[in-house]
């Protein structure tokens, strides 16, 4: 379902066409349900949930009394139930978890790491190859589907997942040109707006301040700072 924004916000643009992910629109069906009603709506590519009076239709009218749920969206839900560490989750020695963010500069996002240890009162783990202490809410459950895919994987090929955390190389060395360059440019703005650079250069205070959790030298940022500005506007784009 495609509708127009009426107003401009943080994230929305008026006059702006988007397409609804989500939508509890009907009072008595959800009352009746859930027994409670709010009325919410979420989009395609866009954060957060937003008033169905804040939108039209594409022809102008206003949105209707429904309760609607894309399938992608409804998989999102299933994928996050399955595999949400929360609450009273147990996490076993030998079990495979995913990176969900990285609160080490050893971690990389989205990479699977075997348990190596668990503290599960104080709520934190160690992994494979690292002996300190990792919060159990920077990682999640394997789903079935992408533990099929491992198990399918590692027949085909013959070779087992690198399950491990290697300390020899840094996060950054670990990604690919384009998504290493856009992370250098990123830190690199970053300092380049902050005010508090206490005499340092754009490129030192980068290195000291937003820079540290990878590890970065200023021979990191050589290429990139050879680079015209409309080139590293272009990486944004």
């Amino acid at each position: 379902m495609e509708v127009y924004s009426k107003r401009d916000t943080k994230r929305l643009n008026k006059g702006q066409k988007y397409e609804i992910d989500y939508i509890s629109n009907d009072k008595e069906k959800s009352l009746k349900e859930k027994g409670y009603f709010y009325a919410s709506l979420s989009l395609k590519g866009i954060s957060g949930y937003y008033s169905p009076n804040s939108f039209t239709l594409l022809d102008g009218s206003n949105l209707p009394k429904i309760n609607w749920e894309s399938s992608d969206s409804k998989y999102k839900k299933q994928l996050y139930a399955e595999t949400s560490i929360y609450g009273d989750a147990v996490v076993k020695v030998g079990d495979i978890l995913i990176c969900k963010n990285e609160s080490s500069k050893f971690l990389i996002s989205g990479k699977k790491y075997k348990v190596s240890a668990s503290d599960i009162a104080k709520k934190r783990i160690k992994v494979d190859g690292y002996d300190r202490w990792l919060s159990i809410y920077s990682f999640r459950f394997c789903s079935k589907q992408e533990i099929r895919e491992m198990s399918l994987g590692s027949f085909l090929s013959g070779i087992a997942e690198d399950l491990s955390i290697n300390t020899e190389n840094r996060y950054i060395d670990t990604l690919d040109d384009i998504t290493r360059n856009e992370l250098l440019v990123k830190i690199l703005f970053k300092s380049f707006l902050d005010v508090n650079r206490h005499g340092m250069s754009i490129i030192e205070w980068a290195v000291r301040k937003g820079g540290s959790k990878y590890s970065l030298t200023e021979g990191d940022f050589k290429d990139i700072g050879n680079l015209k500005l409309k080139t590293l506007l272009n990486k944004f784009e």
